[in-house]
């Protein structure tokens, strides 16, 4: 007897662990399995530059904990890791290169001044999204200080699984939608998780405008972030002022948020369901808003198919 293969993705917060485990193809995927783990606080504090986890071995007991069930056997694993502990930049450049370690190159150079630690101590990923006739490219890049991957790939490794493919949140969420939301021509997409806001601009589901902040669950701050964000990308894209706007939440209740965005957006703002149900392998009594936050964690374990 065959066994299907299983993959796994684990999404690491700071407060909670949410992994999954998905058999079947990319295009029909079936959920077989979920689970949630709270952690303790001060565990994992995210930055940029200082030393993330408290306690590894604290951490390492988590992850086998929370993976032990539905792991099966499976080693490798798709890592999801909060944004706020790196950098994601869309780029325009010019500069022609021929293949990743050129353009790695390049694309430091021209961010020298943004990156999250020296550029040669910088691990920088990137994704063309977009190339025009004058060879001008679009591009997603993604940055974070070597030490801090090296933290988290230590602790994974040390609990027996090995991440075969890392990535921020907010790209993975956008990996879940991307064949399941008929985007229009221009958009945005809001992501309201943990605390932090993700503000992404497209056209053509090409990514122009990417802005991320800590807001935590205060409606004002909400408000005065998202009103900063359009102020700051009405000049360059216009197109703004009439994109169709999504919001991806794990809140419990987002009633008074979803009024707050359509106040500051001055439209309806819509409010996204994965629908984890359909691809779930039997039912699940968890309520809609904990499974809304499963979303990035299926969209990493996708790409691991």
């Amino acid at each position: 007897m065959i066994f299907p293969r299983t993959y796994l993705a684990l999404d690491l917060r700071q407060q909670e662990l949410r992994a999954v485990s998905l058999t079947g193809r990319r295009k029909n995927p079936v959920l077989k399995g979920a689970q949630l783990l709270s952690l303790a606080e001060g565990l994992v504090q995210p930055s940029p530059r200082a030393a993330n986890i408290s306690d590894p071995g604290r951490l390492k007991a988590a992850v086998q904990e929370i993976l032990a069930p539905i792991a099966s056997g499976e080693e490798r694993l798709a890592l999801v890791l909060p944004e706020n502990i790196g950098r994601l930049f869309t780029l325009e450049i010019d500069t022609p290169f021929a293949g990743k370690a050129e353009g790695e190159k390049i694309i430091k150079w021209q961010l020298k001044g943004s990156l999250p630690a020296d550029p040669e101590a910088t691990v920088l990923d990137f994704q063309i999204l977009d190339q025009r006739e004058d060879g001008t490219k679009r591009l997603l890049v993604a940055a974070v200080a070597r030490s801090i991957l090296q933290e988290y790939e230590a602790v994974i490794t040390a609990a027996g699984f090995f991440p075969a493919l890392v990535g921020f949140h907010s790209i993975f969420l956008h990996n879940y939608y991307r064949t399941r939301l008929e985007q229009p021509d221009e958009s945005v997409l809001l992501i309201l998780e943990s605390g932090f806001l993700s503000f992404e601009y497209s056209q053509g589901r090409v990514p122009l405008y990417h802005r991320f902040r800590q807001v935590g669950d205060d409606s004002s701050t909400i408000f005065q972030e998202v009103s900063r964000a359009l102020v700051g990308a009405q000049k360059d894209f216009p197109g703004l002022k009439r994109a169709e706007v999504f919001l991806q939440s794990d809140l419990a209740e987002t009633a008074v948020v979803l009024s707050t965005l359509r106040a500051a957006f001055q439209r309806e703002v819509v409010l996204l369901d994965p629908h984890i149900d359909r691809i779930a392998s039997q039912p699940s009594d968890w309520p809609k808003w904990r499974l809304r936050g499963l979303a990035a964690a299926v969209g990493a374990a996708e790409q691991m198919i």
